[in-house]
């Protein structure tokens, strides 16, 4: 008689499946989504007019950057506006030198990058809108995460679920609006020019996890 391989049983339905997660994330090399080109120029914005620094601050917070190098930077200039102070190459790296965090936002020579580009200052507020909608992308991947582990566990009632599900949407389509931001509309999010990325509801039917890797992006 020949070799028979014994029949493999297909995991149970409420628990994850091994390849997906992570494993899925890695084998399409997907990574959250951000604009790194628009979060360098609102920052060189910022650097090159000082008019300009007010209008970002009502439409982004530190969070919303996903390099951390750049939040870095971003907090500087939110401090020295806080103090009074000027907003230039010299003085936003003397405020991270004190704060110990000029070298983890890239040295002296990363800030001055910054600000070649002269065009950036006049689209500011336009490029911080575009940063907030990928901000907002990334915390609703971070929620179907949340909310697909759960389904996956069945240990809540549909009608639990559903509403906390709907809860924590909510919660970041009003988190601007509590903050003190310019509130974000969900559908004129995702009736925006950026294609709206597939895994934020078909993830969740499918009943596969999204794989956002937490954690602060670097």
């Amino acid at each position: 008689l020949g070799f028979i391989p014994k029949k493999r049983h297909p995991p149970p339905r409420n628990h994850p499946h091994p390849s997906a997660g992570r494993t899925m994330v890695d084998q399409l090399g997907r990574l959250p989504p951000s604009n790194q080109e628009a979060e360098e120029r609102i920052l060189g914005a910022m650097l090159l007019d000082p008019g300009c620094v007010r209008d970002v601050l009502a439409e982004v917070r530190t969070e919303d950057f996903y390099r951390q190098g750049h939040r870095h930077i971003f907090q500087a200039m939110q401090g020295l506006d806080r103090s009074g102070g000027p907003i230039d190459i010299i003085t936003v790296c003397d405020w991270l030198k004190r704060a110990g965090r000029l070298e983890a936002a890239g040295g002296p020579e990363a800030v001055a990058r910054l600000a070649d580009d002269v065009s950036s200052a006049r689209r500011a507020v336009a490029y911080a809108r575009i940063i907030r909608k990928f901000s907002v992308f990334r915390q609703l991947i971070q929620a179907a995460n949340a909310i697909s582990e759960r389904a996956f566990t069945g240990g809540d009632s549909d009608d639990a679920l559903l509403t906390d599900s709907l809860k924590a949407i909510q919660e970041i389509v009003e988190s601007g609006t509590r903050k003190g931001l310019q509130r974000i509309s969900l559908t004129g999010l995702l009736a925006s020019g950026i294609e709206r990325p597939p895994w934020l509801i078909e993830n969740i039917i499918m009943g596969q996890t999204v794989g956002y890797i937490a954690g602060e992006p670097k």
